[in-house]
């Protein structure tokens, strides 16, 4: 199969367009790279900063049970702060969720929410720290590397997370990888001139 369009310069085969795509990966999930490493999957969520207060002051014990120590210290029970760290940890969730959905497996059980940590430090963009059954799924999903955003306004919380492959494949290693399988030689794109 050959792509080409009017005035272009360039001709792509197909197999140039699908040789990426047979390239064995310990996970093969249909992934996005960029910087040269390979994203499982993102999550956010919201949270109703007044609503989750609400419920903190009617249930005994719920703060203890949803954050950490250090994240109740760090937030001083201020419940906007405590709002975008539960966002972030059910942004997470959602994430784990996503990519066990795209291995075909069932979701991880057995998790708790002290499990996913916000932590922070001043001057730092905040950062995931994942214990329990929690880094369990994490490794076993090949996530090794989150990145966090969280931000409230207006009585909300919002975070959202991508979750980032553990093994990252190094376009550099092209002539290596053939060495172990011709599916995963470097594809070729040859340039044309166009005719004048």
């Amino acid at each position: 199969m050959r792509h080409a369009v009017s005035g272009s310069a360039f001709v792509v085969t197909e197999s140039c367009l699908f040789q990426n795509m047979r390239r064995v990966h310990p996970f093969p999930l249909p992934s996005t790279r960029h910087n040269g490493r390979v994203i499982r999957a993102v999550g956010t969520d919201l949270v109703d900063v007044t609503r989750l207060e609400g419920y903190m002051d009617r249930v005994p014990g719920l703060r203890e049970r949803l954050f950490t120590s250090v994240e109740l210290a760090v937030c001083q029970k201020r419940a906007a702060s405590l709002g975008a760290r539960l966002a972030a940890k059910e942004a997470v969730l959602k994430a784990l969720g996503s990519a066990y959905a795209e291995l075909g497996l069932d979701a991880p059980e057995g998790w708790a929410y002290k499990d996913i940590e916000v932590t922070s430090t001043p001057g730092a963009p905040p950062r995931l720290r994942l214990t329990g059954a929690a880094a369990m799924a994490a490794r076993q999903a090949g996530i090794g590397h989150w990145h966090l955003s969280l931000a409230h306004d207006g009585g909300m919380a919002q975070a959202f997370v991508v979750a980032q492959a553990d093994h990252v494949d190094n376009d550099d290693d092209w002539a290596l990888s053939s060495q172990r399988s011709e599916a995963r030689t470097k594809p070729q794109v040859k340039s044309l001139r166009p005719a004048l």
